[in-house]
């Protein structure tokens, strides 16, 4: 058995976005970004929020964007005119599925589960990994090493995923954090598309 060494978790990073506000998304200008992106509203309300915030430097700015939970607390920020984040983590939903599914950011993930059956394929009931950020795929395969060694040490042997499927873009950082994580299992990609 060859041995792998598990590199070092990426610390969150905070930013100097202050949280104002948290409430359901209801600002006309995010519903219409939403609409542009093809993102029904039920499905964003399923998993983000209305971030209302302000940034260190400058107290008196008020600004409101989509906002999406990650594991470490964090909220992922996007709107027409800003992408960033309160402190970068992954989010990552059980649904005690034996496939997983990885996604490079939040809004590839809604689009996925706005995607009508049939233009691509779709996995009912399976975990999902939204990295938020490429730099998060080293995360992933630190975790994923550490699930199969505490599964070992339990008496559960295999793999904690049958399949995994990547749902990352096809320019080069989407590419290279794929193969950065094809050691979790097999490689199912998004059909060529440049983003979902």
């Amino acid at each position: 058995r060859s041995y792998t060494p598990i590199a070092p978790k990426v610390e969150p990073r905070e930013s100097g976005i202050v949280l104002d506000d948290i409430k359901e998304l209801s600002h006309p200008a995010l519903l219409r970004y939403l609409d542009e992106r093809c993102i029904p509203i039920e499905i964003a309300r399923m998993y983000c929020k209305q971030v209302h915030y302000h940034t260190k430097n400058n107290p008196d700015a008020k600004y409101f964007a989509i906002g999406f939970e990650n594991n470490e607390g964090g909220w992922e920020l996007r709107s027409p005119f800003f992408k960033g984040a309160t402190k970068k983590a992954a989010t990552y939903f059980n649904n005690f599925s034996p496939t997983l599914v990885i996604f490079e950011g939040f809004m590839d993930f809604l689009s996925y589960l706005a995607m009508p059956e049939g233009i691509i394929p779709k996995v009912a009931d399976a975990n999902y990994l939204i990295l938020n950020s490429v730099a998060q795929a080293q995360n992933a395969v630190n975790d994923y090493q550490r699930m199969e060694e505490w599964g070992e040490q339990h008496g559960f042997h295999g793999k904690p995923f049958y399949k995994v499927h990547y749902a990352m873009d096809n320019d080069p950082a989407g590419i290279d954090a794929t193969f950065r994580m094809a050691n979790i299992g097999g490689v199912v990609g998004n059909a060529g598309y440049e983003d979902l």
